[in-house]
């Protein structure tokens, strides 16, 4: 594992702050991976790898502080959220209404991620289409899982 500087951590991790203008705290790994959660930087590191912490600078001049939205604006982006990685900026927002639909949305994300396989029956038509199937010696009117469309 190559290390970086520690003025090369700093660097991407700046970058980093500017993609994430509401999070306060940031993990970086020697290696120069970023990360919003302490645990996932802990686990890229493995046992004996360091993990560096860093809270996020507190800005002088008013034209390079993060945008301020309001919630009803942060909530659209929230509900508009496709992935659990798109709700990660938004963790920190400690605004009531917010944090709801933080919450809600995370758990719909989590529960799709649940879904992706779905218990169908075999069919002829489906060892047709899938000869791999019947290599593995899958029958007709067997239940097996498929990765969902």
């Amino acid at each position: 594992m190559k290390q970086l500087s520690k003025e090369e951590i700093e660097k991407k991790v700046a970058e980093t702050f500017k993609g994430f203008p509401h999070t306060k705290k940031l993990y970086a790994t020697l290696d120069g991976n970023v990360f919003i959660e302490e645990n996932r930087a802990k686990l890229h590191a493995t046992i004996k790898g360091t993990v560096l912490e860093f809270d996020r600078p507190i800005e002088a001049s008013e034209e390079n502080e993060p945008i301020k939205m309001s919630a009803q604006e942060v909530i659209k982006l929230i509900l508009e959220a496709q992935t659990l990685e798109d709700l990660a900026k938004y963790t920190t927002d400690e605004r009531k209404t917010v944090k709801a639909a933080f919450e809600k949305r995370s758990e719909e994300l989590e529960a799709d991620l649940d879904q992706e396989e779905e218990e169908v029956e075999v069919t002829q038509e489906l060892l047709d289409a899938n000869p791999d199937l019947v290599d593995l010696g899958v029958a007709i009117g067997e239940k097996i899982k498929i990765p969902k469309v």
